[in-house]
């Protein structure tokens, strides 16, 4: 386990001094705080592991260094320093957060209580001498769309986002410090960022996180998908999984595979196919039958149930319309019987 709980009773060169944390949704966020830290490890092993790119056992070294006291040599520059130091805790965070993540809906306990007390950022002495790593404590707030329904909301700096049928997206209530920072804990949303370079704006799903300055985008990451689709129609985003990073040119779409971290890039990506659920319309294109039924379930709100498993290539476009006219289009373009019972579609082959 990366952080132990009981290691923050036995180690001394920490010194914790105005901590709060906060757990949401499973991560730990820690809002306010000052530390003093000696350093001492070596430098190149540090910047591979704020990379990824540590061996198993050059990973277990530098997390057993971090309960450890010490000096790092020569470092000359405290501000570079301090964007590096930066990196490393961000690979712990994105260790930490994908380790807790599959607790579905009750993410609450020791585990993640422990991430939180023993919190490590690593800072120059130098550095130290002449500032304070302070950011306020800021509420997390949650907008849950349920199925049948779409929401949209506006954030503090006037970025717009548009939630598909059942997302879920966690967001402070104002942005403290340098970036700001939203979690697509799972569903679609279409983000209409507010330029602010000097604030870059950072979307987190339990696998990737995506970076922009100001632009339009969609991120897919549906519940019991095994991919997360990333479409830029205006500007540019950076894509980070595992310190793997990607720009993205409007236009291109990023597909990640969660489980075996594949990453593909297609050019000349359809804007009006992907945005087409922003309009309430629905648009499939050689799209699984099992997979047209599962959209079909969070855009009306209504249980389909298959006999069995279809996964042939289905393409079409819904316009804004009812559950009885997509109905009956179905069975007109498929060899199955739709049938509406109680609330429930049961789907058979006629």
């Amino acid at each position: 386990m990366l952080l132990r709980h009981t290691s923050l009773i036995k180690k001394t060169v920490i010194i914790f001094s105005h901590f709060r944390c906060m757990i949401s949704a499973g991560r730990t966020t820690i809002w306010e705080r000052t530390f003093l830290i000696d350093m001492e490890i070596d430098k190149t092993l540090l910047k591979r592991y704020s990379a990824g790119n540590c061996s198993p056992e050059e990973e277990k070294a530098v997390e057993e260094w971090l309960f450890d006291s010490g000096d790092v040599p020569g470092i000359a520059h405290p501000e570079k320093n301090e964007a590096h130091l930066k990196d490393i805790w961000n690979h712990i965070v994105r260790k930490t957060r994908i380790r807790d993540s599959p607790l579905p809906k009750n993410r609450y306990g020791l585990k993640v209580a422990a991430t939180a007390a023993c919190l490590v950022v690593l800072l120059s002495a130098g550095w130290l001498n002449r500032t304070y790593l302070y950011l306020p404590f800021v509420k997390q707030e949650q907008m849950a769309v349920n199925y049948g329904k779409q929401g949209n909301m506006t954030l503090k700096d006037g970025s717009t986002i548009h939630l598909r049928a059942g997302t879920l997206l966690t967001y402070p209530s104002f942005f403290a410090g340098n970036t700001r920072e939203v979690f697509l804990e799972k569903g679609e949303a279409f983000f209409h960022v507010s330029k602010d370079p000097s604030h870059p704006f950072i979307v987190h799903t339990d696998s990737v996180e995506i970076k922009v300055l100001g632009t339009r985008f969609n991120v897919s990451n549906v519940e019991n998908s095994s991919r997360i689709y990333i479409s830029l129609t205006e500007g540019k985003i950076q894509f980070d999984s595992g310190g793997k990073k990607i720009m993205l040119a409007p236009g291109q779409q990023l597909i990640y595979d969660k489980r075996s971290k594949e990453v593909s890039l297609v050019s000349g990506m359809d804007a009006d196919y992907v945005t087409a659920w922003t309009r309430g319309e629905l648009w499939f294109k050689d799209t699984p039958l099992s997979e047209v039924f599962n959209i079909l379930e969070r855009h009306y709100g209504i249980p389909f149930i298959p006999e069995k498993e279809w996964d042939l290539p289905f393409t079409a476009r819904f316009g804004k319309q009812s559950l009885q006219r997509t109905l009956y289009l179905l069975e007109k373009s498929t060899k199955l019987d739709f049938e509406r019972k109680e609330n429930r579609v049961l789907i058979t082959e006629n």
